[in-house]
């Protein structure tokens, strides 16, 4: 048996007992951390915050959170301190996924301190993390819902605390930057890929304020307003909702009888392409009213809304017109196309893009095969739905229908081609040089129809293409750095000339403008170019609120995102004035999400 020296086996005891002891005094705080009593730890606090800041910079978030715990045991500790040492430690639990433990601590440090923003911002983020982790784990999301709400709360307190420092540093100014396009994300991604309206007007949606403005409307003056174009698609919206309203449907002993007011569908539809944005959902049972609309108007035109075959259809339309001429065929032809056009309109909330997309490109093969089937045929005759502004305004609803599907499906493996949007947009361009409004019927050409068959299909095309220039700068491999600043540039140009052909009183004049100086800063561009786009931006905001206050663009962060780069210009002057910056630098802000 070998032999042992005394001194080793003392060295081995005293090593046993130091392992004990480090031993007992994790299980002890474990236990304390997890019953939330506090451990007296006489370490120097210095120390203790030395040590858990670099364990969590070195990925040790389990580390770091047992140190801070250690840390919050001291007696000593002022409520500032305290404040940031449970905010620190709700940011290890964030790492940890224990969202709910973070959101605790996130409150405990604004309840010790209830001017630390850097608190509610954590709060928020927790709040926000935490609903989408019920979202997966429950069936009914609603349970969670709440949770966007109080993150929103969150998010404007902090914003309302760092607005409240008299003189900000550069650093508060940047943080009020990151936390407005923080809350613009979050509420891009609650709205969801599309946004219905679903409520009753309340006297502060866009087509209200429009109204309110029409007695001082002049539409003979040349007055450039994005009342017009809403009033207008509001107008014809309406109709057709009225008409819903007075649908019946009463069971008989041969079934279901539904009977109503023809011309809704068509209505609706037209108000949808002038402006999608004047759709909005007056009662919780719109869909299934429309559908019953759809079906009788179907039922008493002999319509093909429930016909999938195109070859069938396009027999059938040519044996009817050769038998019963266009006065039987018209509106059952009209019928089917808007009804088509609405399916894939509706198919966007749910959101089912694939279908949607793929349900307008019929619609537009239908319309060229109808056009070239009977080039000489009148439109009084054939129908509206073949004319130039009809056919245009199917292009740009599939403009918009594309574009949100790629950005809802942002994979490299993504069904929908950015070249078939870049390709679509420039379709909508050369549509409008060939067939200008000179060449319509004069009493047609209102401002509200100028502005939807022109002047909004030219910007949202001049948008689409800045929107590919950015894809092409973000996505291009290999970067070539050169190249990437040449198509943000490009991609600056072509949202400066769409956000300039809106009514400077449209959401979409702000927001644009907004998306035109992301990329100019991409481009390396100088503050002698980017900071007078900053001030464009910021003047454009509240002049677009006099009708767009509410509106879906507001509902998806639009005003958080604009009011981050109003912050973000703030800054800029404030390191102008003290010296840190000149007017020869260059700089840049993140991207908020595309609306």
């Amino acid at each position: 048996m070998p032999s042992i020296s005394l001194n080793l086996i003392s060295k081995l005891k005293s090593k046993v007992k130091h392992q004990s002891e480090v031993t007992a005094c994790k299980i002890k705080v474990d236990t304390a951390e997890a019953l939330g009593v506090a451990v007296h730890d006489t370490t120097p606090l210095v120390s203790l915050k030395a040590e858990a800041s670099e364990l969590f910079k070195n990925g040790d978030s389990k580390g770091a959170k047992r140190v801070y715990t250690r840390a919050l045991a001291h007696t000593d500790l002022d409520p500032h301190e305290r404040a940031v040492l449970y905010c620190n430690r709700a940011a290890a639990e964030m790492i940890l996924r224990r969202f709910e433990d973070a959101i605790s601590d996130s409150k405990r440090s604004v309840e010790a301190d209830p001017t630390y923003s850097r608190g509610y911002e954590r709060l928020a983020t927790a709040q926000l993390v935490s609903f989408a982790s019920i979202i997966l784990l429950v069936s009914d999301a609603s349970k969670g819902l709440h949770r966007y709400n109080d993150a929103y709360e969150s998010y404007g307190k902090a914003i309302a605390l760092l607005d409240a420092i008299p003189e900000p540093s550069s650093a508060d100014i940047a943080r009020k930057v990151k936390i407005e396009q923080a809350l613009a994300e979050a509420q891009r991604k609650e709205a969801g890929p599309d946004v219905l309206l679903i409520r009753n007007a309340t006297g502060n949606m866009p087509w209200d304020k429009a109204e309110a403005l029409r007695p001082s409307m002049n539409p003979t003056d040349g007055t450039c307003t994005s009342a017009w174009i809403i009033l207008e698609a509001h107008d014809l919206f309406s109709k057709g909702c009225e008409a819903l309203m007075e649908l019946q449907r009463t069971e008989t002993s041969e079934g279901t009888v539904i009977y109503g007011r023809l011309g809704a569908v068509a209505d609706i539809s037209d108000g949808l392409l002038r402006d999608e944005r004047a759709f909005h959902m007056t009662t919780s049972d719109w869909k299934d009213r429309y559908g019953y609309q759809a079906q009788y108007e179907a039922m008493e035109y002999n319509g093909w809304i429930n016909q999938a075959d195109e070859a069938t259809i396009m027999r059938e339309i040519r044996e009817r017109v050769a038998m019963r001429g266009w006065d039987d065929v018209r509106p059952a032809l009209d019928l089917t196309v808007r009804a088509w056009i609405m399916h894939a309109f509706l198919l966007r909330s749910i959101p089912d893009y694939n279908t949607a997309v793929h349900l307008l490109q019929k619609v537009q093969r239908f319309l060229t095969w109808g056009d070239h089937q009977w080039p000489d045929v009148p439109t009084s005759q054939r129908g509206v739905i073949f004319e130039h502004t009809f056919r245009r305004s199917v292009k740009r609803l599939y403009l918009h229908t594309l574009y949100q599907a790629i950005i809802n499906n942002p994979s490299p493996n993504s069904p929908f081609s950015l070249a078939e949007l870049k390709n679509t947009s420039a379709a909508i361009l050369e549509d409008v040089e060939q067939h200008p409004p000179e060449a319509e019927a004069k009493e047609k050409l209102t401002p509200g129809y100028i502005a939807a068959y022109w002047l909004y299909p030219t910007a949202e095309a001049m948008i689409i293409d800045g929107f590919y220039h950015m894809q092409l700068a973000l996505t291009s491999v290999p970067v070539d750095p050169v190249k990437q600043k040449a198509n943000y540039r490009a991609a600056y140009e072509k949202y400066l000339s769409g956000a300039e052909r809106f009514p400077k009183d449209d959401e979409n004049h702000a927001y644009y403008l907004k998306s035109a100086l992301e990329c100019l800063m991409e481009s390396g561009a100088t503050l002698t170019e980017t900071l007078p786009l900053m001030e464009r931006v910021r003047k454009a905001t509240p002049l677009m609120k006099n009708i767009w206050e509410t509106s879906g663009m507001s509902l998806c962060g639009r005003d958080a995102a604009l009011h981050a780069v109003v912050s973000f210009e703030e800054g800029i002057q404030k390191q102008l004035k003290d010296g840190t910056l000149t007017m020869d630098d260059s700089v840049t802000m993140p991207h908020t999400g595309n609306l």
